[in-house]
């Protein structure tokens, strides 16, 4: 009882240094729970999309691979087209087990989504990357009828509107992590008929005939990965096309993603030293402000031990609320805005769990405390080293 007394009246002796030490609390365990919680969504993500891929390979236009990765990975609405005879050239291909053949739409922002929506036309019987995603099981994919991401919300009845067609909603997808989720797609027959239905809302816009815009590929179980991607690029050539690898991909967004966390990781580390600095200094004048309240309870019987138990407590009760307000705080915001953060970071981003917060939540908490333990270490030396109580009769 009387250690909570002790400790209301040292955090309201100087109500503008507590908020201080709170305040760099907050912002050092804001810090540190933003970038293990990105840390490990970033990583969610790329393991999500080794596991989940489907394709082995992609044949793409030539020039167009980043767009595709784009596509693939964020769900970048985008368009490019190449001849539809690449297809029949690439399933007589040794090595090559399944190919499906896709045409990309870039529709507008429409009312079911904040986001612009990636059409996509699929060989419905040749696919093998849609399928297993689909919630419902779908015979087969009519005119007129679509199956949606699972970021994709059905606004009116099961029909949506694009280019001022309605198209009733088949299937949505499970959601995959990957640009799938802010996709639709639909058979080849009724993206043909959309991309028309599109001219009349862009009249300049390009319109193939009979082209393509990509071929996933699966490769034969004992097929050599290298040596498939050679054999293609010999039967594909003069075609303007390209091959690209999904492994190659995945692994060029992890080097750009962990790029990304190294930089997170030195402004952390830069702040948690400013931040021991600060508060090496904030406590230490906070403890010469208090030697006088210090030297009386030591002249009223508190041993030093009990002393030592007050002070440190103190700075654990003071980092407490402030992680406590700093992790609440970083809980709210990546939630608010993880529409916003996928969007910046050009990648489905893979939602931490509760479980991993409630993980990340502790080692904050836990990192902060200490850090606060640490910066009062010197101060409860000096205790050990002086007698107060000589200080007060000193002054």
């Amino acid at each position: 009882m009387r250690d909570k007394l002790y400790l209301k009246n040292w955090m309201s002796s100087n109500p503008v240094r507590t908020f201080i030490i709170v305040l760099i609390m907050a912002i050092v365990s804001a810090l540190l729970f933003v970038s293990m919680y990105f840390s490990i969504g970033l990583n969610n993500s790329i393991d999500n999309m080794k596991q989940r891929l489907g394709a082995d390979m992609m044949i793409v236009p030539e020039k167009s691979g980043k767009e595709q990765e784009a596509l693939f990975v964020s769900g970048k609405p985008s368009e490019f087209y190449m001849k539809n005879d690449v297809l029949d050239k690439v399933q007589k291909v040794e090595g090559v087990k399944q190919a499906a053949p896709q045409l990309y739409i870039a529709t507008l922002q429409e009312s079911c989504c904040s986001f612009p929506v990636q059409a996509i036309g699929i060989d419905f019987e040749k696919d093998f990357t849609i399928k297993p995603w689909m919630k419902q099981d779908v015979k087969e994919l009519k005119d007129g009828e679509i199956l949606i991401g699972n970021n994709v919300s059905v606004v009116d009845a099961d029909t949506l509107t694009f280019f001022g067609k309605k198209y009733k909603v088949k299937s949505k997808l499970m959601k995959t992590g990957l640009g799938f989720d802010n996709a639709i797609f639909m058979n080849f027959d009724t993206a043909k008929k959309m991309l028309q239905d599109s001219i009349k809302v862009h009249p300049q816009k390009y319109v193939p005939n009979s082209e393509i815009s990509s071929i996933l590929i699966k490769k034969q179980d004992n097929a050599d990965s290298e040596q498939l991607t050679v054999n293609l690029m010999k039967s594909l050539r003069g075609t303007h096309t390209m091959v690209v690898m999904n492994k190659n991909f995945v692994d060029n967004l992890s080097k750009e993603m962990f790029s990304l966390m190294k930089y997170l990781k030195i402004l952390l580390t830069f702040t948690l030293i400013m931040a021991i600095i600060v508060l090496i200094s904030i406590f230490t004048v906070d403890f010469k402000d208090k030697e006088k309240q210090m030297a009386t309870l030591r002249i009223l019987g508190i041993t030093k031990s009990k002393l030592k138990s007050i002070i440190l407590k103190y700075s654990v009760v003071l980092s407490f609320i402030g992680a406590v307000i700093g992790i609440g705080l970083s809980i709210l915001t990546v939630k608010l805005f993880s529409g916003q953060i996928e969007k910046s970071l050009d990648l489905a981003f893979m939602s931490v769990n509760a479980k991993e917060i409630l993980i990340i939540s502790a080692i904050t908490l836990l990192v902060v405390v200490v850090i606060a333990l640490i910066t009062q270490i010197f101060n409860v030396m000096k205790i050990s080293k002086d007698e107060l109580a000589l200080t007060l009769r000193g002054n």
